[in-house]
């Protein structure tokens, strides 16, 4: 595999294969040990009320997982390695990819959980590094300092030890996210003009699709709209930047380029949905079914309305909202079927999953139309990038338990300065096609989770591996910033020693 095209600079801003790799092993290795410290002390003796047995945490799907993976390795001793499943499916578990790997573990050195950490603490390190290679292509002409600064809250912010100390499918899904965005930004670099390069983007973008498909293979219908938008996007900025020169070969090739790659990935992801059996619209409408023939949870939204009511539009689970779903006149039948299944799986989680959590948010909120959903997209927005907000990181009902309040707490915090620094100085990366990929792929994700799932501690979780990104370039952008005063200061000193 040739870097070059994608970690060459001047020597200033210069990130050498050997500065990945000892980027990578330093990450492997403070994780690895952050991990060892959560399950050997923290959780059996500091915070024993979180703790489930054998390191895991309570309340979370890990030890769910890992009986499932205890199970599958002692098949696999009987039976040999033709009974291994990679998602094995059990009462409770839904595509239990990480069962599975965790079952390869247990084969072959024991049941211990423990040998879980060296693998988590590898996806972690490999995410950490792609989004480096990605920060480094967008502050390409600043130090390299810049992008380890850009990367550093991804690997350090608490959230991720819910996951790299556990066994559960977010870490996997969270590098199938990065893989599939580097794949992108790489393949539209001015470098990437061989053959080969373009391969080599392919073949990430492809990996990471094919990992979030393992582990949440619903999402493929999601990735076919986002690649959809991030083709628009990035053809829309071609055209513009050379519109009075669209002549030029080396602006109709970009194009070109962009449109073949576009069609690959979206051939690759009409593929692996057509042969799953549960899409993202066929998982909204099961949950939303779930609900509604429940007496018990059309008793709880009928309570919550404050009065006894009949569904109006059986579908729709949240029945505190009685108006009917009303459609786009003139819009396609497969829109409005995707607008009301977001808005069906909206609902499932407020009267289901999260009916009795005390972090769910906006309950009050009707959603009976498109463009009810369209008014309310600025509402989601500002949850998916500010929430937690500042009132409820004290508030015992708002997220989670005090600890974990108090860690979103402070990781809102470095947030919110990494989102004003993107705010303030971000125009200085608008002419550069990167931004707007991570724009058209990261914004459209974040509302969507904004929207279908309400409760603060699961969007927490659930959104880590996007909003990093932004977290990122803000950050990044920050340090740009004061590295730049810094040097004109530092050439004057030693000019005047």
């Amino acid at each position: 595999m040739d870097l070059r095209p994608y970690i060459n600079g001047s020597e200033n801003n210069h990130l050498s294969l050997r500065r990945i790799v000892i980027f990578f092993c330093a990450v492997f290795v403070f994780t690895l040990l952050e991990g060892l410290l959560i399950r050997q002390y923290l959780l059996p003796h500091v915070f024993l009320s979180l703790h489930d047995g054998l390191g895991f945490m309570a309340g979370g799907d890990s030890k769910g997982y890992h009986a499932v993976a205890v199970e599958l390795a002692k098949k696999i001793n009987i039976q040999g390695w033709s009974a291994w499943e990679l998602r094995p499916n059990a009462e409770n578990t839904f595509l239990a990819t990480p069962s599975g790997i965790a079952s390869i573990l247990y084969v072959l050195f024991g049941n211990n959980p423990l040998f879980l950490l060296p693998f988590n603490s590898a996806v972690h390190a490999a995410t950490a590094t792609f989004l480096l290679l990605t920060m480094h292509m967008l502050f390409t002409n600043s130090s390299h300092r810049v992008a380890i600064i850009a990367t550093i809250p991804f690997v350090l912010f608490p959230t991720a030890i819910s996951w790299t100390s556990q066994l559960l499918r977010d870490g996997i899904f969270i590098l199938g996210a990065v893989l599939y965005l580097w794949g992108w930004v790489s393949v539209t670099s001015e470098r990437n003009a061989p053959l080969k390069n373009f391969l080599w983007s392919l073949f990430f973008t492809l990996s990471g699709i094919l990992i979030v498909w393992a582990v949440r293979s619903y999402m493929m219908e999601v990735y076919v709209a986002i690649t959809v938008i991030v083709s628009l996007t990035i053809s829309t900025y071609i055209i513009f930047q050379n519109y009075q020169k669209m002549l030029v070969p080396s602006a109709i090739k970009r194009l070109f380029t962009v449109i073949i790659f576009g069609m690959i990935v979206m051939s690759a992801l009409t593929l692996l949905a057509s042969v799953e059996k549960y899409s993202y619209l066929k998982k909204a409408q099961e949950m939303s079914a779930r609900f509604a023939n429940s007496d018990a949870n059309m008793n709880t939204a009928s309570q919550l309305s404050g009065k006894e009511q009949d569904f109006v539009d059986h579908e729709r689970p949240n029945s505190r909202c009685k108006e009917r779903w009303i459609e786009f006149e003139y819009a396609p039948a497969l829109l409005n079927r995707i607008l009301k299944s977001i808005i069906m799986a909206r609902e499932g989680y407020y009267g289901y999953v999260y009916r009795n959590a005390g972090s769910t948010i906006d309950q009050k909120v009707c959603i009976n139309s498109a463009s009810d959903l369209m008014m309310y997209l600025p509402r989601a927005l500002q949850i998916a990038l500010l929430a937690p907000f500042p009132n409820q990181w004290f508030d015992p009902n708002s997220h989670g338990q005090g600890a974990s309040r108090k860690i979103a707490g402070a990781e809102m915090v470095v947030t919110y300065i990494a989102l004003l620094g993107l705010i303030c100085l971000g125009a200085s990366l608008r002419k550069k096609i990167e931004l707007w990929i991570v724009l058209s792929y990261v914004v459209p994700m974040l509302l969507l989770l904004s929207v279908v799932t309400p409760n603060l501690g699961a969007l927490h979780r659930q959104r880590y591996g996007f909003l990093m990104v932004l977290v990122g370039i803000g950050l990044g952008l920050i340090a740009q910033y004061v590295l730049t005063k810094k040097s004109p200061r530092l050439s004057k000193a030693n000019a005047h020693g």
